[in-house]
């Protein structure tokens, strides 16, 4: 069920980044995204490690790390762009991890994220308790405000901001009008 909302996702990354030379994506589950987006220099970082042995399997190319979000450390120079792509709401503290990343970023670096709509929440529960869809952890559910406050109090420039509601199926019409 959830293709049609990962190919839209890929759509809207590789808008958003175009090109790039390196992406760090944290949270990068089993590397399709990081594998999508086909940068020069790819690392994912997860916590799940059976995430992370199938993202090495299907993408050998990259650089797969277990580790937390807050307190990761890689021998690496700073990124083009870093990708927490459905990652924030699972977060125990979001302005720390925040805060962890900006030590790969240079002054070109952008942190690009995108957070599910609190507005699915009923349909995604029901859709878990018919066992369409895999549960989720306890979540924070973060409004634009409390995301911009949070980028500000890191440190970090928002650049750009949208909001677009993805429908997690594709139901001819209702999704591109979503």
């Amino acid at each position: 069920m959830s293709r049609h909302y990962r190919s839209r996702l890929v759509e809207i990354y590789r808008h958003v980044i175009g090109e790039c030379d390196s992406i760090l994506e944290v949270g990068c589950g089993n590397g399709d995204l990081l594998s999508a987006l086909a940068p020069k220099r790819g690392v994912g970082v997860d916590l799940a490690p059976e995430m992370i042995e199938n993202a090495r399997s299907r993408h050998p190319q990259f650089a797969f790390a277990c580790a937390d979000a807050q307190t990761f450390e890689l021998d690496q120079p700073p990124f083009d762009v870093i990708i927490l792509s459905d990652l924030l709401n699972d977060l125990w503290d979001v302005q720390a991890s925040l805060v962890h990343l900006r030590r790969y970023c240079s002054a070109r670096t952008r942190i690009v994220f995108n957070v599910q709509s609190h507005l699915w929440e009923p349909v995604r529960r029901f859709a878990e308790g018919i066992g369409l869809v895999t549960p989720n952890l306890p979540q924070n559910w973060l409004t634009p405000i409390d995301i911009r406050n949070l980028v500000d109090l890191s440190a970090l420039e928002l650049v750009r901001r949208w909001e677009e509601m993805l429908c997690p199926v594709p139901v001819p019409l209702l999704a591109r009008l979503f």
